[in-house]
């Protein structure tokens, strides 16, 4: 619980629009809902692709968590899901022009965990890239 995610069209149109290329991390590569968001954001004409992350296989077409941390550390702009401590500390840690941590109006936007959504950076680098935002839910 707390975890409720954007639709693939609400993240399409509200999180990343006017974005040129995303890269999307998952574990699940052919699931329907991972597949929903890359169908939604091509539908606005972002270049979409998947990095996979499958810990049991470490092939060329496959990465592990940590190189996937290494990943998002190195993006220009970074959205994720504001329980994700993975996207935090990646935004934290990276050197991206823009973090993005967003919740879903309910139980997790008052979650104790976001603290952080109120949090009052003294860093102006920090205070500048961090942005938080709560939307209402389209399910």
């Amino acid at each position: 619980r707390g975890h409720e995610e954007l639709s693939p069209n609400m993240t399409a149109h509200l999180l990343l629009k006017g974005s040129s290329k995303v890269a999307i991390t998952t574990r699940f590569a052919n699931h329907s809902l991972s597949l929903a968001y890359v169908d939604a954001l091509r539908s606005q004409g972002v270049e979409t692709r998947m990095v996979i992350n499958n810990s049991d296989n470490h092939s060329r077409n496959h990465s592990s968590g940590i190189q996937d941390f290494c990943f998002l550390k190195h993006a220009n702009r970074l959205v994720g899901q504001g329980l994700s401590t993975f996207s935090f500390w990646a935004g934290y840690l990276g050197n991206s022009n823009e973090t993005i941590m967003y919740a879903v109006k309910g139980e997790a936007a008052t979650a104790p965990h976001l603290q952080w959504f109120s949090y009052n950076w003294t860093n102006p680098k920090l205070r500048n890239r961090f942005q938080y935002e709560i939307y209402d839910s389209d399910r």
